[in-house]
């Protein structure tokens, strides 16, 4: 190929990708997200963490929730914030530093310059972005992408010949693994990404450079893992330490602690299973252990209504026992209860009394006074053969789900007006909108020189309030006022209004019949002085439920929504169909593995990437068989990354191997490294 066509080619992919990137950030930073500050055991323990933070207060004050997840979320989000940034806006350009590493890390294994550009604009348009579980300030987006570049810079470390890139790349490695299981502490799925990476290449190693290629890569091998080991230590080790000072604890999250896991364990052992499967421990267990366990005692007094609270979440799942607590929220539950006996107070405290409550369950178990199953010092929902059925239906699910990148397109966000600190979470997390439709309910005055005729607020016409109420009184102590002030001749009429303002604005008519209308927009002004034009005063002595100028949609939000909508469906409609050829691609590659070499590193990377949607796909299928429904957008999000990595390497290989064989036009690539 002539050198000017390949520098032209080279350059209209940049100019892609830049394209790519700049409306990545328009549609991404600015659009709203969904704060829930009253969701106290997800956003708001994240946003009390980082606040704590900021004030030099660590995770903040010990109670049952401080260390109950991991916290880098609020670690990140704090370090937005000391530079300047909304936590979600760093959160996006994470992604696209990652997406871009993806590129790179495409290149040097020896695919196209286009797969590695589609593999880019693609993993920009995946449309868990801007889904309300992502505008959520949760832990899934941060980790999804935490995970992806421990995945890529462990591969650049393993093909990177020079020993100090190497060794740096794996450092980098290791600090993002650190911070991605400080972010969820789903280190199974992290496991097994890496496992399988490390492991293919070196089985790739053996095959094609026989066993002696391997133990002469030892040295070097190994500095990777010092490397990667010192990275590890160096994310995870100063949160360690900072638990350690504070609370007493050199632990990441104290549902991993091992008092609190034989607790809850304990309890889970006593009685027999419940028939749904969603039911860790049931009514008729707690209750016996608290009438029967000396130890259980102090919650008895709470546990009702703690037990009523929680059990509302669940009732869907078990529709014919509506009183169970389903799932994992029967820990949060319990957590409640033994902060409510006051047990939460140190953490002291709170280890001793689960010591005390697990072995007092224990013994109870074992000298025959609660009718127990065999001992567990786990947390994971018990998985019965019954269930196994539904555990391959539901992964199955999850699967489908997750390469369809499945999620509702993309709209303007709302949260709830109601809640309390909206304006602190948009400057913090991101901007917040509140719903459009929302009642105002305003009452004042309104007074006009050598008034003729009662004033009359009114939506006649293309107004965008609608009046559900409104009442008018003359104003005599306002006219009192005017003459006190030498202006004898003005006339005032009091109004109360109850306005619905589906709009950005809430325009009414000021109709005058001596003076013609003007009009009062209620969104655009505040108790006080209502500035109308002359010879009109008005002045508001109330207004509720106004929306603040800062909890209003930004400029731009609709073409943000519709760029969004554009790439979520483009996304939607590619993701699906390279994933069915890569696994095509990935087959052809097995058959003809002996011609297939210059593909290995693809096909390793592609194998990897299956491995975190076929996993993460069983995880969120089990969780949805013991726990509660978790096959949706917010839970798989994770993965709908690596869906569409697989699809482009794979769909990448098909093409190589049909080319090797000329039956498709030649695509530019280069060879991988050995």
């Amino acid at each position: 190929m002539p050198l000017t066509k390949t520098l032209s080619r080279r350059r209209l992919i940049y100019v892609v990708m830049l394209a790519a990137s700049l409306l990545y950030l328009f549609a991404t930073i600015g659009y709203p997200i969904v704060a829930i500050p009253q969701a106290a055991h997800d956003d708001a323990l994240f946003y009390r963490g980082l606040k704590a933070l900021e004030r030099g207060d660590w995770l903040g004050a010990y109670d049952n929730r401080t260390l109950v997840k991991g916290p880098f979320v609020s670690i990140f989000g704090a370090v937005a914030n000391l530079f300047g940034s909304a936590e979600k806006s760093a959160e996006a350009v994470l992604y696209l530093v990652v997406s871009l590493l993806a590129a790179v890390s495409l290149r040097r294994i020896g695919a196209s310059r286009i797969t590695a550009c589609v593999s880019f604009v693609l993993l920009l348009s995946c449309p868990y972005i801007w889904s309300e579980p992502g505008r959520r300030f949760l832990r899934d987006g941060l980790y999804g992408s935490l995970v992806l570049a421990t995945l890529l810079l462990t591969l650049c470390a393993i093909i990177e010949r020079r020993r100090p890139r190497a060794g740096l790349l794996a450092t980098a490695s290791g600090l993002t693994t650190g911070c991605a299981y400080m972010t969820r502490e789903e280190d199974i799925w992290l496991v097994a990404i890496l496992l399988t990476l490390v492991v293919g290449a070196a089985i790739r190693t053996m095959v094609r450079f026989g066993p002696r290629r391997l133990l002469d890569a030892a040295v070097h091998k190994m500095i990777v893992v010092v490397c990667f080991v010192a990275g590890l230590v160096g994310s995870v080790g100063p949160v360690l330490l900072m638990n350690k000072a504070e609370y007493g604890r050199a632990i990441v999250s104290e549902t991993r602690a091992p008092e609190f896991v034989a607790a809850v364990g304990s309890l889970m052992r006593v009685g027999r299973p419940h028939p749904s499967g969603f039911v860790p421990v049931t009514n008729a267990a707690m209750q016996t252990v608290l009438q029967t366990v000396p130890e259980a005692a102090p919650l008895k007094k709470s546990w009702p209504e703690i037990a009523a609270g929680w059990s509302l979440h669940g009732r869907s799942l078990i529709p014919d026992d509506p009183e169970q607590i389903a799932g994992g929220w029967f820990i949060w539950a319990f957590r409640d209860a033994v902060a409510a006996s006051g047990h939460f107070g140190t953490p002291e405290d709170a280890r001793a009394f689960m010591v005390r409550f697990a072995d007092g369950v224990n013994s109870a178990c074992d000298d025959g006074r609660l009718s127990c199953r065999a001992r567990r010092e786990t947390l994971r929902p018990e998985l019965t053969p019954a269930l196994l059925p539904k555990l391959i239906t539901r992964s199955w699910h999850a699967l489908l789900h997750t390469v369809s990148v499945k999620a509702a397109d993309p709209a303007l966000l709302f949260s709830d007006p109601a809640a309390a600190g909206l304006e602190d979470w948009s400057r913090r997390i991101g901007p917040v909108v509140v719903s459009l439709e929302e009642d105002i309910n305003a009452s004042g005055w309104i007074a006009a020189p050598g008034h003729a005729g009662a004033f009359e607020l009114s939506a006649q016409g293309d107004f965008t309030a609608i009046v559900r109420e409104a009442s008018y009184a003359p104003a005599p102590d306002v006219v009192a006022y005017f003459k006190g002030l030498g202006q004898p001749d003005m006339a005032a009429t009091r109004f109360s209004l109850s306005l619905k303002c589906p709009e950005l604005t809430c325009t009414l008519s000021l109709v005058d019949g001596s003076r013609g209308e003007t009009t009062v927009d209620f969104r655009a002004i505040d108790r006080g002085e209502m500035g109308l034009p002359a010879p009109f005063r008005g002045y508001l002595d109330q207004i509720l439920n106004k929306q603040s100028p800062d909890l209003q949609p930004p400029s731009g939000s609709d073409l943000r929504v519709a760029v969004a909508q554009v790439a979520s469906r483009v996304a939607q409609v590619v993701v699906p169909s390279i994933c069915v050829l890569g696994t095509l691609g990935l087959l052809v590659w097995l058959v003809a593995l002996r011609r297939s070499r210059e593909q290995d590193w693809l096909a390793i990377l592609a194998v990897a990437a299956l491995v975190a949607v076929l996993g993460r796909s069983a995880i969120i299928g089990y969780i949805s068989v013991t726990s509660w429904n978790a096959v949706n957008t917010g839970y798989l999000g994770p993965a709908y990354p690596f869906a569409i990595l697989y699809g482009c390497l794979g769909t990448a290989i098909l093409v190589a191997r049909l080319r090797a064989l000329r039956c498709c036009p030649r695509l530019s690539g280069r060879p991988a490294r050995s």
